[in-house]
This record gives C-alpha cells, sequence and structure tokens, in this order.
C-alpha cells in the first residue's frame, strides 16, 4: 500500500473537488443553455397566444348546442336551471367567439369585451321599436336580441363571463406551465 502525506491529500483532494466543479459547472451551463433555447422560442408568446381557435370554436358548438336545448327542453330540467342556464349559457357562448375571433386578447379584455356585447343587447331590449320586433320575432333573432329585460339576465351574463373567464384562465396556465414544463401541471395532455 502507497503511503500518502498530508500535503498530497490536500492536492489530491483539491484536484478531485476542480473536476467535480467542472462537471458541475457543465450540468448548469447545459441547462441555462436549454432555458436560453425554451426562452427565445416563448420570447413572443403570451398566455392568451396558446389559445386554439378550433378548439374555441368546438366548445362554442358545445355550448351552443346545450344552451339551445336547455331552452327547449326548459320543462324538463329544474325549475332554476331551466330558468338560468339558458341565459348563463349564452353570456358564455359570446365571451368564447369573443375568445375565437380575436385569440391573442387578454383574459382581462375578452371579459370586458363580452360584457359589453351582453349589457347592450340586454339594454337593447329596453328599446321596442317595431324594425326590432320583426327582428325579434323571428326565432334566430329573438335567441340572438331576445325579447324583454330582466335584471336577473344581467345577473346570468356577469355568471356566464366570469365561469367562461375562469375557465380560459385555468387552460391557458395550464398549458403554459406544459410549455414550461413545470412539475405543477394539473393537466395531461
Amino acid at each position: 500500500m502507497k503511503s500518502y502525506n498530508k500535503k498530497h491529500l490536500r492536492g489530491r483532494f483539491a484536484f478531485r473537488t476542480i473536476l467535480e466543479w467542472k462537471k458541475d459547472f457543465a450540468k448548469i451551463e447545459n441547462q441555462a443553455l436549454k432555458a436560453a433555447k425554451m426562452q427565445s422560442f416563448l420570447a413572443g408568446f403570451t398566455l392568451s397566444r396558446a389559445r386554439n381557435r378550433r378548439v374555441l370554436s368546438g366548445i362554442a358548438s358545445l355550448v351552443l348546442f346545450v344552451g339551445w336545448n336547455s331552452r327547449i327542453y326548459k320543462h324538463l330540467l329544474p325549475s332554476f336551471i331551466g330558468d338560468y342556464a339558458p341565459d348563463t349559457l349564452w353570456a358564455l357562448l359570446v365571451f368564447l367567439v369573443v375568445l375565437s375571433l380575436w385569440p391573442q386578447l387578454s383574459m382581462r379584455r375578452a371579459t370586458w369585451i363580452a360584457l359589453l356585447i351582453s349589457y347592450s343587447i340586454e339594454c337593447s331590449q329596453l328599446v321596442q321599436t317595431q324594425w326590432l320586433q320583426n327582428i325579434r320575432n323571428a326565432k334566430v333573432g329573438g335567441l340572438l336580441l331576445g325579447h324583454g329585460f330582466l335584471w336577473s339576465d344581467m345577473l346570468c351574463y356577469t355568471v356566464g363571463i366570469a365561469m367562461g373567464a375562469l375557465i380560459d384562465a385555468y387552460f391557458t396556465t395550464a398549458i403554459w406551465n406544459l410549455a414550461n414544463k413545470s412539475k405543477w401541471v394539473l393537466i395531461r395532455f
């Protein structure tokens, strides 16, 4: 067995430590390079750009189908749901259409635009001119413009658009986390 003095051991230990440090720095540099590549890839993206028009249009079609059927089969549903679900789903549909048309909008702007459209249409029901009545008497016109002003409709619109905003925030955050490979992603695609 070879015997080592303290000075020799110190040098050998220092040499091993330097090699380990070099390996650690190489790992850190590699991770930083990967992170920089990911940041440069995602540099122009915002959360709102994670939206897909086709997906939003598909969800809007589903909401339209469910909302239409909730209005048609209102008598089969519990009274509370039958009374308020169609208006809530209509507002959710407006929110989804706004996002489908402008997927780059921030959630806040999309929410305000959808609320403005919904409230404007509801307030237009206070105006009872003949030409508006003719539009409202048509099936599609009646579904789009409604027939009479109700404060409960305003509340339903607020709830529907708030639901849409919360769902949008959840999914865009989940997609953003997935793009960043975060371990806190709640949804697996």
